[in-house]
């Protein structure tokens, strides 16, 4: 590893290694900066770039203080002078790319390093996805690759080895901290809203909303259930109910107070986990009617509480995954007995002037029927199945859409045909609201739950009859019978299904099953991974901690004793690592104490050099510049470039006189024994 002086200038490639950084660190945050921007940063890049081995290509000093004056005045106008997260992570992007163009000394190079460490982090603002845990893991060892490679002439890739030791190192303390460190009930801050709402159900219904909806393919939410799971027709997913009808658009004009929401379930209900992905609202999905009891489980952090219309509401929106176990009657009556007057003139009115000739329609139909309203919705029902279309490009909506849906255009989607419906029950005297939610989902056999798609979204209309209350009417059923029991998909025309509906070859499919596998693992584990499934998971292991107590104190010993095992271990690989240069220069004194001039154990190479030089001059002047190479390896300051010249000098003059001296040593060990017996015989010694 190169040594660090942040005095020192940075050199062209450490700069070029820095511009190219920044961008990569910055890559899951190209979806949430706007085009403009991303504009601006691109020419600063490439002018970066550029100017690492030509300076007088970048700006002065005050070139740069106006650039980042204008920079940060355009984001905050953008933003609308708001301190939102968006205006955050613009504003971080945007000095950290101007920082750029102010490299000089290797100082600047870790400063930017230090404050680029935060982009990875901001894009975890957003996404928290394996991709983005590879992206992260992958920013990581680069920063710390260009960081060990800072000095000298810059980062090489060599240098990511010792990254790869640190990372591998920081392991093993990132998952014991994970497991054992005490879990909040709510994240340490409160996130600020979304930079871009996700796509998905909200509680207004307009002509083409649910159309929108279903061309998105993201996973909406999975669900586990206990036991065998329900059939298609049974998995209405309810989100959101609609009440009032202001000719155009469905929606909930007031919020008045209602009657306790009276529900009588009868046989035994479903159980099921759901983990919901984020979506910024307070709707959490329900399998038709909610049975609340003492097996239900509330998502960690979140207060929640069962609507008058039999809802799931979370008193904060869902801005992480969340997961929660819930009962579901699938038989049930709701409101049976009667309806309040506020109510039922709530669940009757209509506009006046709205929808004229459906209105009209209903009350002949009503009295041709003999006032029976449940003639006029087999009627309605039958008419949709012989002379209605299901489609997903309905002609645009004009005025007064039901009217134009019902006598003209007779081609729509889910919405059209519930809307249009409710209208009419309405008009017929019969109590009626719209819901809005998902319908069906598709079995994943290696993650063993079922996955409810966006494109699963899905509308239908509850009308409330005598002696049986609230019950579910889905219209869709009567013209496009596929579309409930095998999905959208099956239920559109080819040239109309959306690009993520469209078949695709079998191992694309495994492919993507195994993916959305991993990515509900990943989501149970370790995004879900709160208080309850941490007792949980450490249950299993056969420990049940007291309090968060016990668990502090178990993750301080443990990280006590991981950072001694990971000290020693360092310790032990950097004895036994091997110095190339070390080894060289032993290898040239075993040589020339080889030749009959071995090195004192106290005598450092300068002291060797002269002495050398006195005994044997025409020796010395070879191993001379052998030993200003060790001197230059070992005490001295040098470019990075100096100092590879100075080992491969080095290595090579060793190997050469470590050869010289095994071929000589043999005939000198014996002159040396023969003039040791003439010195003894001269002596008089008798051997």
């Amino acid at each position: 590893m190169a040594s660090t002086d942040v005095r020192r200038p940075l050199a062209p490639r450490a700069r070029r290694s820095l511009a190219l950084l920044l961008p990569l660190a910055a890559a899951p945050l190209w979806p949430h900066i706007p085009a403009w921007l991303w504009g601006v940063l691109g020419g600063v890049w490439l002018l970066a770039w550029l100017g690492a081995g030509r300076p007088r290509l970048l700006p002065g000093a005050t070139a740069r203080g106006l650039l980042a004056l204008l920079l940060g005045g355009a984001v905050w106008l953008y933003n609308g002078g708001s301190s939102s997260r968006e205006a955050g992570v613009q504003l971080l992007l945007a000095m950290l790319t101007l920082k750029l163009l102010e490299l000089r000394h290797e100082r600047d190079g870790m400063m930017l390093l230090m404050l680029g460490a935060f982009l990875p982090l901001a894009a975890g603002l957003y996404e928290q996805g394996v991709p983005q845990l590879f992206h992260l893991a992958a920013v990581l060892a680069l920063y710390l690759a260009v960081w060990t490679g800072l000095g000298g002439d810059g980062p090489r890739a060599e240098d990511g080895r010792p990254a790869l030791r640190l990372l591998l190192a920081a392991l093993p303390i990132a998952v014991l901290l994970f497991v054992f460190f005490p879990r909040l009930p709510s994240p340490l801050w409160g996130l600020p809203e979304r930079a871009a709402a996700r796509s998905g159900l909200d509680d207004t219904l307009s002509p083409g909303a649910v159309g929108q909806v279903v061309l998105d393919d993201a996973p909406a939410f999975r669900v586990h259930f206990e036991g065998r799971a329900p059939l298609p027709a049974q998995r209405y997913w309810r989100v959101y109910v609609l009440w009032d009808f202001d000719g155009r658009d469905w929606l909930n004009l007031t919020s008045a107070p209602r009657s306790t929401t009276a529900l009588s379930g009868r046989g035994r209900p479903v159980y099921y986990e759901l983990f919901l992905e984020p979506h910024d609202r307070r709707a959490l999905p329900v399998l038709d009617m909610p049975a609340w009891d003492e097996r239900a489980q509330a998502p960690a952090g979140h207060r929640v509480a069962l609507t008058t219309d039999a809802l799931l509401r979370s008193a904060q929106p869902v801005l992480t995954m969340v997961r929660y176990r819930l009962g579901a009657w699938l038989d049930y009556r709701l409101e049976a007995e009667a309806l309040a007057p506020g109510v039922r003139r709530r669940a009757l009115d209509l506009p006046p002037g709205s929808a004229p000739r459906s209105t009209e329609l209903a009350r002949r139909w009503l009295a041709e029927t003999g006032g029976d309203p449940a003639a006029v919705l087999e009627r309605l029902l039958d008419t949709y199945h012989r002379e209605f279309y299901y489609t997903l490009r309905p002609p645009p909506p004009g005025p007064d859409w039901i009217d134009g849906f019902l006598f003209d255009t007779r081609r729509g989607f889910c919405e059209h045909f519930a809307a249009a419906t409710a209208v009419v029950m309405r008009a017929a005297g019969v109590p009626a609201r719209l819901v809005l939610g998902y319908q069906g989902g598709e079995y994943n056999p290696l993650g063993g739950h079922w996955l409810v798609r966006q494109a699963d979204a899905h509308a239908w209309v509850e009308l409330w009859w005598p002696g049986r209350g609230w019950q579910r009417v889905d219209p869709t059923a009567a013209v496009a019978p596929e579309r409930i029991a095998d999905g959208l998909a099956a239920a559109l025309p080819a040239a109309e299904r959306p690009r993520a509906l469209r078949p695709a070859p079998d191992w694309l499919r495994r492919l993507r099953l195994a993916w959305d596998a991993l990515d509900a693992r990943w989501n149970y584990f370790v995004l879900g991974y709160d208080r309850q499934l941490q007792r949980d998971f450490l249950a299993g292991l056969g420990w049940r901690p007291a309090g968060d107590g016990a668990l502090a104190l178990a993750a301080a010993a443990g990280l006590a004793a991981l950072l001694g095992l990971i000290a020693w271990w360092w310790r032990r690989a950097e004895r036994a690592r091997p110095d190339p240069a070390r080894a060289a220069w032993r290898r040239l004194g075993r040589a020339l104490a080889w030749l009959g001039h071995p090195r004192a154990p106290a005598e450092g190479p300068v002291a060797y050099r002269a002495r050398l030089a006195r005994a044997a001059p025409a020796l010395a002047a070879t191993i001379h510049p052998l030993t200003e190479d060790w001197l230059v390896l070992r005490y001295r300051r040098a470019p990075e470039a100096a100092r590879r010249r100075a080992l491969q000098r080095l290595r090579r003059g060793a190997w050469r006189w470590w050869l010289y001296a095994a071929w000589r040593a043999p005939w000198l060990t014996l002159r040396r024994a023969a003039a040791r017996r003439r010195a003894k015989c001269g002596s008089g010694d008798p051997a």
